[in-house]
């Protein structure tokens, strides 16, 4: 978790500043592998700060050279990459913590603790639609094809059109949806506060994968060769076999909970 009034960008190769290697939501990519193309300078420097105002718990994310950020203080921002400058802001309903935006066809998608997932106009802030869930958001919104979807501590998952936030299918766990779905051959996995793998088949909404995870999970699932992995609050990382339904291995390297994902 990150908590801090500022926005800071490390100069990480000339391509990123130049838009060429592009991180448009939560882990960079559908699978929340987290792995960037982007290489790395022997020195990197800081080319910029931005004062927010408020906290900042979530991560940006960068898409067309602007950096989209949210706030403990409602707002959206919207920065130039380049020159660390306001381009524009816009406030949602209620303060925004660990969701973190996705950027698709030109609109920013952000969850809030008010439990309203926002579609927002990227190039000037405009708000295009909003969906109200029962719940606090704390997950990112996942974009695939013309849906988009989100977790919610209602403990449901929710699959809307990109288009007009019009409800396709939800589906309700047990517990909390705190992790954002990862996103592979058309199911979205994540492994729940209810300690429980789903897959949903993004079609029709219909639970394709349902086994126990090993433990109470915040942790978002990162997806290598229909493997998924995630740390849990049970102290362990966890491998499991996504087609099989089961788990393929723990490490337990600590008596420490895993909040953050992998």
């Amino acid at each position: 978790m990150i908590s801090t009034w500022l926005v800071w960008i490390l100069v990480l190769a000339a391509p990123a500043l130049n838009g060429a290697d592009e991180w448009p939501q939560f882990r960079g990519n559908q699978q929340l592998t987290g792995v960037t193309t982007a290489a790395l300078p022997a020195k990197m420097r800081l080319v910029w700060t931005y004062v927010a105002g408020a906290r900042i718990e979530s991560s940006a994310a960068i898409s067309s050279g602007t950096v989209y950020v949210g706030a403990g203080s409602g707002d959206l921002l919207a920065i130039d990459l380049q020159t660390g400058k306001l381009k524009w802001k816009y406030q949602a309903t209620d303060s925004i913590g660990e969701s973190s935006p996705a950027v698709s066809g030109g609109i920013v998608y952000l969850g809030d603790y008010g439990g309203v997932l926002h579609a927002v106009d990227a190039a000037n802030g405009k708000g295009l639609w909003t969906f109200k869930t029962e719940g606090e958001i704390k997950s990112s919104p996942a974009v695939s094809g013309d849906r988009i979807l989100i977790g919610s501590y209602d403990g449901s998952l929710y699959c809307l059109s990109r288009r007009d936030g019009k409800l396709l299918w939800s589906v309700a766990t047990g517990n909390y949806v705190h992790s954002t779905p990862a996103i592979a051959d058309g199911l979205a996995y994540f492994s729940g506060c209810d300690e429980t793998v789903h897959g949903i088949r993004l079609a029709d909404g219909q639970e394709i994968v349902n086994f126990p995870s090993g433990g109470y999970t915040g942790a978002s699932m990162a997806l290598v060769d229909k493997r998924g992995y995630y740390g849990t609050f049970d102290n362990q990382v966890v491998a499991v076999d996504l087609v099989k339904q089961s788990i393929l291995w723990r490490y337990s390297p600590s008596g420490l909970p895993f909040y953050s994902s992998p």
